[in-house]
């Protein structure tokens, strides 16, 4: 059965019968070729066979299951020969366009349900806010400084988050946020979760970046739900963005009042964020210089003794002074390898306890190199509690311990504590 376009005339729906022809001895299944049908009804003034074609359709005697929907049961004629042989040459049961938007929507409509039941699960509300230490909840306050108000993604994995810029720290305030449930660390998903984020949103969706820093970003589709870290929602009934978070962590470590432990607890937290640029610092001189330097026992001592006493620009003065003088003695003397490589924490070593023992200081800075970089916690420290002092680079730790202790409240233990000292 032909469908013919409703202004045909008798030569057309000539031309559209000739059209849909079949012929098994032919290499297309149809007895004319497009050129044959307009070849043979050039004299006749009808329209381009193309033209017909798209407005008329054929429905065989035979194949009726090829035409026929499987799902709404409705008789889908074919539109053109490319449909027709598609068709009859398929095993597949045929679905219409309709169905198959519909399937679609209810394969999706499954896949959300599945991501939305496991995301319950998974991100379930708690007070946690209350229930965190000092450097805890500074920690992240840090975390959100970073991010968009409905950016709740933190991060790929633990170890691609940056807190305080020392790696062993970082992990340790990580492992304590996710403990008490701030945090939320998906490490795998199961499949049928995979399966249905990959159908919604392809099997990637996390894409990477570069903003105008020329930074990698990793931005991952807001309803997806991917591996990496997620920032838990503390209250159910209540509607919370980062906003709402970052300013509840704020008054809390603004106004809390910090104990003897808190105390001790900010303290190794600076230092070991001042000690981490030292050697940071002994890295860079040793690849510049090629002065071979040992991380002895030794060099350990005299960094933490400097990190807690000394700013990292003046210690960056000295060691590069230092350096050239310990390279200029061990080239002159022909120093054996395994004593050279003690000659950096030596000559450091041996100056500061000059300076120390005849009451100087280290007068001359320089700036550290553009790979240090100031942390995230180091500027919303400043800004909370050094009224200004921004550049944690110009101070040592025993500083930035002294000025938060002059702007932070304490508890009556740690007030005469500090007044005895």
């Amino acid at each position: 059965m032909i469908c013919y376009p409703s202004d045909a005339k008798e030569t057309e729906i000539s031309a559209i019968d000739d059209y849909w022809l079949e012929s098994e001895n032919s290499t297309t299944g149809f007895l004319y070729t497009l050129k044959d049908i307009n070849e043979r009804h050039k004299d006749k003034e009808i329209r381009p066979i193309s033209v017909l074609v798209k407005e008329s359709c054929f429905l065989p005697h035979h194949y009726q299951a090829a035409f026929t929907c499987e799902d709404c049961k409705r008789i889908k004629p074919a539109t053109n020969r490319k449909n027709y042989t598609q068709r009859t040459k398929s095993r597949a049961a045929m679905i219409c366009d309709e169905c198959i938007t519909s399937r679609r929507q209810r394969v999706r409509s499954e896949a959300r349900r599945i991501i939305e039941k496991y995301k319950a699960e998974k991100f379930q509300s708690q007070p946690y806010i209350d229930d965190l230490e000092y450097e805890e909840s500074l920690a992240l306050l840090t975390l959100l400084s970073n991010h968009a108000d409905e950016a709740y993604f933190m991060g790929v994995s633990p170890d691609d988050i940056t807190i305080t810029g020392v790696p062993t720290i970082d992990h340790q305030l990580l492992l304590a946020l996710v403990d008490k449930n701030a945090l939320v660390h998906i490490d795998t998903l199961p499949e049928e979760v995979e399966r249905a984020n990959a159908e919604i949103y392809g099997t990637n969706p996390l894409m990477t970046y570069h903003d105008r820093y020329k930074q990698p970003v990793t931005y991952r589709r807001p309803e997806s739900i991917t591996t990496g870290v997620y920032l838990n929602v503390p209250y159910s009934e209540q509607a919370f963005n980062i906003s709402t978070i970052t300013a509840l962590l704020y008054q809390k470590v603004s106004s809390q009042i910090a104990s003897i432990d808190d105390t001790a607890k900010i303290h190794q937290l600076v230092t070991e964020i001042q000690l981490h640029k030292l050697y940071q610092l002994v890295i860079h001189i040793n690849q510049k210089t090629r002065l071979p330097i040992d991380n002895s026992a030794p060099l350990q001592s005299l960094l933490n003794h400097l990190a807690e006493n000394y700013p990292p620009n003046n210690l960056f003065y000295t060691f590069r002074y230092k350096a050239k003088e310990a390279i200029e003695e061990i080239y002159t003397e022909s120093v054996a390898p395994y004593i050279a490589k003690h000659y950096f924490a030596k000559f450091v070593g041996n100056y500061i306890q000059n300076i120390e023992d005849r009451g100087f200081e280290l007068k001359r800075t320089l700036p550290l190199p553009p790979e240090i970089k100031t942390s995230s916690f180091e500027a919303i420290f400043s800004q909370i509690y050094l009224n200004g002092h921004f550049d944690w680079n110009r101070l040592s730790a025993k500083e930035v311990v002294a000025l938060w202790l002059d702007n932070v409240r304490l508890s009556e233990d740690m007030r005469e504590l500090t007044s005895d000292d």
